[in-house]
C-alpha cells in the first residue's frame, strides 16, 4: 500500500509536536520542583514593626502555600537608603529564591535621576515585578495641641514649624509628603532625624511631642496608634495617595487640590499616581521567566486566600491587589517624568535636605 507524502508529513509533524509539548511539560515541571525543599528570602528595607515589615511577614507566611514544592520563607530586614534595590541589581541571586517588598523611594529616586552620586546604581524597570498588596493611603497628622485644624492654619502659623522627613536620601511617599509641604504653601522648615525613616521611630517622636506633624499610611496609624484619633491627640488635615475607604479620610483635601502652583500640582499628582504602586513586591533582574510567573501566580492567589484576608482584616491592613504585569507598566511609565516637573521636584527635595539651593 502506497502512503501519500501528505500523510508522511502529517505523521512527522504530530511526532514533533508531541516531543515539543513533552519538552515544555518537562521544563515546567523542573521549574516547579526547583522550589522543593528551598527557602525563599523576603527582603524588607525597613525595621521590624512598620507597615512594610507587616506586609512582608504576612505575605511570606501565606504565599509559600501556592508555590509548588512548598518552600519555606524567611523575612530579612535590610536597612539603608536604596540598599534593597542596589542589592537586587548587583548582589542578589537570579534564581527566584530572593524577593523583596521594595521601598517606593527606589522608584522616586530613579524618576528624579538622582544617579550614582546619590546611591542610585540600579534600574527598577529591569526588576521583575510580582504585584502589589496595598496602595499608599497617607494622611497628614498634626498634633491637636498646636491648634492647627487645616492647611490654611498651617500656612499662617507665625513662625515656621520645624518638621522632619527622617533620614537624608529617603524618598518614600511618607517622606515626600513632608518634603513637598512648602509647595502647598505650608510655613515649615525641614531637618533630618537619623533613623526617622522608620515608622516606629517617627511615631515615638510624635508621642514625645518632639515633632509637630507627620504623615502615615492610615492603616498603619490604625494599627500602631489607634488611640490618636479617639483621644484627639492629632488632627487629620490632608491626604496623599489612594484615598483610604473611610469617610474621615475621603473628605480630606488631597495634596493635588492644595498645591499652590501649577508645577506643585503636577508634582503632587505624580506622587499620588505612583501611590497606586502601593507595597510593591519584586524579584531581581535575570530570574528565569517561568519562575517569575510562578511567583506572580502565588502572590495573586495569596491575595484571595481566606486566611490571609482574615488576618489582614484583624491587623486593619488595607488591601488592593495590583498584578505584576500592571505594576511593571506603572513603574516603567512612572520613572519617565516630565523634565520641567523633574527639575522643580528635585530642587524641592534638595532644598529640604539642605544639599543644594
Amino acid at each position: 500500500m502506497k502512503i501519500s507524502s501528505k500523510k508522511v508529513v502529517f505523521v512527522f509533524v504530530c511526532i514533533f509536536l508531541l516531543y515539543f509539548m513533552a519538552g515544555l511539560s518537562g521544563a515546567a515541571a523542573a521549574e516547579k520542583s526547583f522550589f522543593s525543599g528551598k527557602t525563599i528570602r523576603v527582603i524588607c528595607g525597613y525595621k521590624p514593626g512598620g507597615g512594610y515589615d507587616m506586609h512582608a511577614r504576612l505575605m511570606a507566611l501565606h504565599m509559600v502555600k501556592y508555590i509548588p514544592g512548598n518552600p519555606k520563607a524567611v523575612v530579612i530586614n535590610m536597612l539603608g537608603v536604596n540598599r534593597v534595590p542596589n542589592y537586587f541589581q548587583h548582589e542578589a541571586e537570579r534564581d527566584g529564591l530572593t524577593i523583596a517588598i521594595m521601598p517606593r523611594g527606589a522608584i522616586f529616586s530613579q524618576a528624579l535621576e538622582m544617579g550614582e552620586k546619590y546611591g542610585v546604581n540600579y534600574d527598577v524597570t529591569k526588576f521583575n515585578w510580582l504585584g502589589s498588596t496595598s496602595p499608599a493611603s497617607q494622611v497628614l497628622l498634626v498634633r491637636a495641641d498646636l491648634g492647627i485644624k487645616n492647611m490654611s492654619d498651617l500656612r499662617s502659623v507665625p513662625k515656621p514649624l520645624r518638621i522632619t522627613y527622617g533620614d537624608l536620601g529617603n524618598l518614600d511617599i511618607r517622606q515626600l509628603a513632608i518634603i513637598i509641604l512648602p509647595l502647598l504653601g505650608a510655613n515649615v522648615e525641614h531637618f533630618a532625624l537619623p533613623g526617622g525613616s522608620s515608622t516606629a521611630a517617627i511615631v515615638m517622636a510624635m508621642d514625645r511631642k518632639e515633632i509637630p506633624l507627620l504623615t502615615l499610611d492610615f492603616d498603619s496609624m490604625n494599627n500602631i496608634r489607634p488611640d490618636w484619633l479617639k483621644t484627639g491627640f492629632v488632627n487629620m488635615i490632608a491626604r496623599v495617595g489612594v484615598p483610604y475607604p473611610d469617610p474621615r479620610v475621603e473628605k480630606l483635601p488631597s495634596y493635588t487640590e492644595l498645591a499652590a502652583t501649577a508645577v506643585g500640582r503636577k508634582i503632587a499628582a505624580f506622587i499620588e499616581e505612583m501611590a497606586t504602586a502601593g507595597r510593591p513586591f519584586g524579584a531581581p533582574p535575570g530570574v528565569p521567566a517561568e519562575r517569575v510567573e510562578i511567583l506572580r501566580e502565588a502572590l495573586a492567589k495569596t491575595m484571595k486566600d481566606p486566611e490571609y484576608l482574615a488576618k489582614a482584616n484583624r491587623m486593619k491592613i488595607e488591601l488592593l491587589y495590583v498584578s505584576g504585569e500592571k505594576l511593571q507598566k506603572i513603574i516603567k511609565e512612572g520613572v519617565d517624568l516630565e523634565p520641567t516637573v523633574r527639575k522643580e521636584f528635585k530642587k524641592t527635595v534638595f532644598k529640604a535636605w539642605g544639599w543644594e539651593k
